[in-house]
């Protein structure tokens, strides 16, 4: 039996365990003969916001260790159930991503991601455990402190997504303690959000010594892949076959053909406690003799009003014409009485002059052509702020670039 059957076999029986187990796939395959059906296609998909709105139905009617959370920003959290053979499985995907990295015993990592209710940061901490490192979390500390301990306790490996690692880099540049002083990281665990090859090149500037590995995940499937070399020399994906399946579609959920963009869902074939089962991540990809790229989110853009919309491509050009391409910015769309929406540009630089403002406004207001024609008749408002202050958190500490405060 070849592996693609395999797989078959073992999505059939997780889709009857989880239809045996829980609310919503018992919902979902009501109508659905399960040994019968044709695998994948013969399966309904199961969307991301039916996680957001039913989280407590993908639950499984069985012992649960460990509950987290993911998309805090919206105030309304995914909750994720995961049981003790969940967690090993998790725990044991990051050690093999840490491997790829050549991480150590003699090494001291510091985890500069989510703890607590959002549990990104145990899966490194446990990892760190397996490998005999030494491991401390510092994603709820500020960033002077997070530097601080960087070189205090000569941390060699940082796991970080890449909007707060450019927070501190720029910090220690002007810094008057630490700017003149050996950089003692020599290993970068990018994950959490999309590194950018530009991003990537600004920090191998700065440390050429420093070797650079990207992660790729979802809150609500833990490890999914990453690089097994320093990104300066590839940037695809390896994925964990062997505990997923992974498709990818078009908009019409057809399968697209290989090396072709689509939109990637993935069914987990080790997670108990929620069963994801075809399940609509909707980032756009390309797959390719599983290597995995990922050019970012099938829904990252913002409906205004009246179909008028934004899309997160559109405003980084915009940033990177004006600045440069590896600003971090955040778009937030705020509601602004009695009958216009406000357009708010951050921009995480306090440095900006004034003449580079004024272009990033005119830039803004034309950044579509609904948007300059709603922009001329007060419909939209735009504002450029140039304060990393300003910048909107997720509970993960995830920096979303395009963010609705209408809906928060």
């Amino acid at each position: 039996m070849n592996n693609v059957n395999i797989k078959m076999g073992k999505m059939r029986e997780l889709a009857k365990y989880a239809y045996n187990h829980t609310k919503y796939y018992k919902r979902l395959y009501k109508n659905i003969e399960i040994d019968l059906v044709e695998l994948p296609y013969g399966l309904p998909i199961a969307q991301s916001q039916d996680l957001l709105e039913q989280s407590l139905d993908f639950r499984a009617d069985i012992p649960i260790q460990k509950i987290v959370a993911s998309s805090g920003t919206s105030g309304n959290p995914k909750l994720i159930f995961r049981t003790f053979t969940d967690l090993e499985r998790s725990i044991s995907n990051q050690f093999q991503l840490m491997q790829w990295c050549n991480i150590n015993k003699n090494d001291i990592v510091g985890i500069v991601q989510p703890s607590g209710i959002w549990g990104y940061a145990d899966l490194t901490a446990e990892a760190s455990k397996q490998i005999g490192a030494a491991y401390i979390n510092l994603g709820a500390i500020d960033n002077e402190t997070c530097i601080k301990m960087i070189y205090d306790l000569q941390i060699t490996v940082l796991d970080i997504a890449p909007s707060r690692l450019w927070e501190i880099l720029n910090q220690i540049k002007t810094h008057r303690n630490y700017r003149l002083k050996v950089f003692p990281i020599r290993i970068i665990m990018s994950a959490g959000e999309k590194l950018s090859s530009d991003f990537a090149g600004e920090i191998y500037k700065m440390y050429p010594n420093v070797l650079i590995y990207d992660h790729y995940g979802s809150e609500e499937l833990d490890g999914l892949g990453g690089t097994d070399c320093n990104v300066r020399d590839e940037w695809n994906f390896k994925l964990f076959e062997n505990d997923f399946i992974f498709e990818v579609l078009d908009e019409n959920y057809v399968p697209v053909q290989e090396g072709t963009i689509g939109r990637l869902i993935v069914t987990s074939l080790y997670h108990r406690g929620t069963p994801l089962i075809r399940y609509n991540l909707d980032d756009l990809v390309i797959l390719k003799n599983n290597r995995l790229q990922v050019l970012g989110r099938g829904k990252d853009w913002i409906n205004l009003f009246d179909s008028v919309k934004i899309h997160s491509f559109q405003v980084q050009k915009c940033v990177a014409l004006c600045l440069d391409s590896t600003t971090i910015w955040q778009l937030q769309i705020c509601e602004m009485p009695p009958k216009a929406v406000l357009l708010q540009l951050i921009i995480a630089n306090n440095n900006v002059n004034e003449e580079k403002m004024n272009e990033l406004y005119e830039k803004m207001s034309k950044l579509t052509i609904d948007v300059y024609a709603q922009f001329q008749i007060d419909k939209i408002k735009i504002k450029v702020v140039c304060d990393m202050a300003k910048l909107i958190y997720s509970g993960r500490g995830k920096l979303n670039r395009m963010l609705d405060t209408r809906k928060i």
